[in-house]
Formats: C-alpha cells, structure tokens, sequence
C-alpha cells in the first residue's frame, strides 16, 4: 500500500484514516491499484452490514423510517491469490474475508462488475497507480489534516499514526514542505503576510 499513491500521500494513510470512511469507492480505487500484479474485479451492490456501517441508516431502521432506495449501496474489491482463491476486501472495515464466507454473511444484490481489464483505464485509478506519486504539492496540505484524524481512527490510530511516522522520514517530509512552502511564496500563491518570515522561521516549516 505504501507504493501507490493520492495526492502524493500512501495508499497505506489514506486507508487507516477515518477521513475515508464512507467513501467506499475512493477505497476501492487505492486497494486495485496496491494489487494492481494480482487478477481483481471492482464490485458495486448492496449488502446487508452497511447499518453498521452507516450509524444513520441503523437509526433509520430503529425509527421504522423510509429508507432511499439502494440505501445499502457498497463497494469492494475481490482479488484471486496465487491458489486460485477468491477474497473480498471489504473497503467498509478493512478486512478481508473468503469470498463464499463474505457472500453468506453480506447476502449481497450486485448492480455492478467491473472486471480488472476495464478498470485499469479508469482515469481515476491512473491517477493513483500511475501519476498520484509525482505529486510534491500533496502531501505539504494533507498529512496536516490526516493528522488531525488519528484519534478519530479508533482501532486503526496507532498504525496511522505509525504510517503518516515513516513516510514523513522516507520522503524527508520538514525539507520537503520548506522547499514547497518556498515554490508558493515564488509563485504568489500564500498571503503577503508569509513574505515576512524570516529564514530561521521557514526551515521549521
């Protein structure tokens, strides 16, 4: 997960933080493009868990309230391994699960398949396994605000914060965010304020 990137910003973040959760799709996308090497198809329908999913919907049903229709709508990823298995990534909570078991639990309605040799053009999944990475700007906006979701993350926080750890190292993230906070004040893209910090003040950022 730590070789595909959004945003110049790791699969492997973006999966752990809770700024993600709902967005069953985008999940899906970063998950295909991880396991780009291996046979997978994108799958759209709706499932049973999605009220646990969802605490609204679980409070729609409590109320006896009319639900939307396809309220249960999800997606996931289905990958074969090496044996020939079939598995069920479900973006939902991160778990993967047999496929025949996931399908008995889930008793899913499928609306939509999409096997891998149409997803790989899909624009969106380009940008991630292909372009996502020359990304510099990114990850200077968007690790300070994935930040703020660690503790939202619950079981997942410590390998966030863990993850979001390393990759600051690996990409030397304090140079890196001085040399682009330098690019915006060249290009006139931050306050005239920012012109007056000083050279000791800018190597801390």
């Amino acid at each position: 997960m730590r070789i595909v990137h959004y945003g110049g910003v790791p699969a492997s973040i973006w999966l752990l933080s809770s700024s993600t959760q709902g967005w069953c799709y985008d999940r899906v996308t970063l998950l295909a493009a991880a396991l780009h090497d291996f046979p997978f198809q994108v799958v759209e329908g709706d499932i049973e868990g999605i009220r646990y999913l969802d605490p609204s919907v679980e409070e729609q049903i409590k109320n006896d309230e009319e639900l939307e229709e396809h309220y249960n709508n999800h997606w996931w990823l289905e990958v074969k391994d090496l044996d020939n298995i079939w598995w069920v990534i479900d973006t939902g909570n991160g778990i993967c699960f047999q496929k025949e078991i996931w399908y008995a639990m889930e008793k899913p309605t499928i609306t939509f398949v999409c096997p891998k040799e149409k997803y790989i053009h899909n624009p969106e999944y380009i940008d991630a396994f292909i372009s996502g990475k020359r990304d510099t700007f990114g990850p200077f906006t968007i690790i300070p605000y994935l930040e703020k979701t660690i503790e939202s993350s619950a079981i997942y926080s410590d390998a966030l914060q863990k993850e979001i750890s390393l990759f600051k190292e690996k990409c030397n993230y304090n140079t890196l965010c001085n040399q682009v906070y330098l690019d915006m004040l060249s290009l006139g893209l931050l306050k005239k304020e920012a012109l007056d910090m000083s050279e000791e003040q800018l190597r801390k950022v």
